[in-house]
């Protein structure tokens, strides 16, 4: 199975390579970089320091060679663009965290996908992380879930999506609104249709992420840093089979809720998320900028 990695901005395509190869039965065979992080002649180094022997002069190019794609630059705005000709040419992808910070762009990607019948999808690690997923069964056990808690460290919209993945995953959909309840500590309070409380407090000192949730039961906790091979598992199941492993819809619900917190900062009172405003969201670009003049963090986060 070839595999192609577009944009390589951080330490994720080096981690997926890592894990692609550790799981057998898939390989990069080719990467695209859009210069966004990295001068030009980056791609060539990387592609010989990692064994790859193919680097594209386009994504459009970069569709004629692979079964799969990762998209995973950090410029999520950025997103949209670089996963359609791939899309378009019926290459199933996945899309790096955040996947979009616009919902015009989340409803985009998802009806380019529908009308050419390719397999997509995107997001966090968290969601595949195995202790994650054996929570989820336990607590669908459990009586009711009243509230939960959950916690993560590093830049709010970037890393923040890991934490509220991982509420979405063990709780579910159907989130109506979020309002900010602590600025010192980016603290949001997430209320779904049913009437569950969810805090989510997004800028912890250190990973890895926390989630608590209390039921009429027993409280019980999970603690996840996302570093199995289950996003990997779950992709290369998408490219075999055709079939995202869960539908783009909760994708574009949970960076819904990332998007309605960042509204939250400055907003008072409460956001409904079926009130947000199609083209508005965090910066990409201006994130990716800032990425990129600080030495510390490319290619590594």
């Amino acid at each position: 199975m070839r595999i192609g990695i577009v944009d390589l901005d951080s330490s994720h395509p080096e981690t997926f390579i890592r894990r692609l190869r550790e799981l057998g039965g898939a390989e990069v065979s080719c990467v695209y970089d859009s210069g966004d992080v990295h001068a030009a002649g980056y791609a060539e180094r990387f592609a010989k320091q990692h064994g790859i022997p193919d680097v594209a002069e386009s994504i459009a190019e970069m569709a004629g060679r692979v079964d799969g794609a990762l998209v995973l630059g950090v410029n999520w705005d950025a997103h949209l663009e670089r996963s359609r000709p791939l899309l378009e040419a019926g290459i199933p992808v996945f899309v790096d965290k955040p996947v979009f910070g616009k919902l015009a762009h989340g409803y985009a990607l998802h009806d380019i996908a529908y009308r050419a019948s390719t397999p997509l999808m995107g997001g966090s690690t968290i969601r595949y992380d195995d202790k994650v997923i054996a929570f989820r069964e336990e607590v669908g056990a459990w009586p009711r879930v009243e509230t939960a808690f959950a916690c993560g460290p590093g830049t709010f919209f970037y890393y923040g999506i890991h934490t509220a993945e991982l509420c979405h995953t063990v709780l579910g959909g159907s989130i109506k609104k979020v309002r900010l309840c602590g600025e010192a500590r980016e603290l949001f309070e997430v209320v779904y249709t049913d009437g569950k409380v969810v805090r989510l407090e997004l800028q912890s000192a250190r990973p890895p992420f926390l989630g608590v949730f209390a039921t009429n039961k027993a409280p019980a906790s999970v603690v996840a840093n996302g570093r199995s091979n289950g996003l990997i598992g779950a992709f290369l199941k998408m490219v075999e089979t055709k079939e995202p492993p869960i539908p783009f819809e909760t994708t574009l619900e949970t960076t819904a809720v990332m998007i309605a917190v960042h509204r939250a900062r400055t907003a008072p009172g409460w956001v409904y998320l079926d009130d947000l405003p199609l083209d508005e969201g965090p910066d990409g670009a201006a994130f990716c900028a800032w990425y990129a003049a600080d030495e510390r963090r490319v290619g590594r986060a």
